[in-house]
């Protein structure tokens, strides 16, 4: 296991009432289920579905790069990975 951050960028900020947590973790996908623990209810509605996945107005980075598939969150992390977690930016 490793101890990473988790940042929340934007709007998830002023939700989740800071902008990093640490935690430890060998995943991504255990990172973000150790996350779901720690957050009250309401948060959680917004982060995540009923089924208990990111919802898809979130995007998920590791150290920058955009983990778009189920085996980049099973990708093993190292000590000091930082998941970034942002909402979808559009526009017209």
């Amino acid at each position: 296991m490793a101890i990473i951050s988790i940042m929340f960028f934007s709007a998830l900020s002023n939700f989740v009432g800071q902008k990093e947590v640490q935690l430890e973790a060998s995943t991504p996908l255990e990172a973000l289920n150790i996350l779901r623990g720690r957050l009250d209810e309401k948060i959680n509605e917004v982060l995540f579905d009923n089924s208990g996945n990111i919802r898809r107005y979130i995007n998920i980075y590791l150290n920058g790069r955009n983990l778009s598939s189920i085996d980049d969150l099973e990708a093993p992390l190292k000590e000091g990975d930082k998941i970034m977690l942002a909402p979808v930016v559009s526009g017209g």
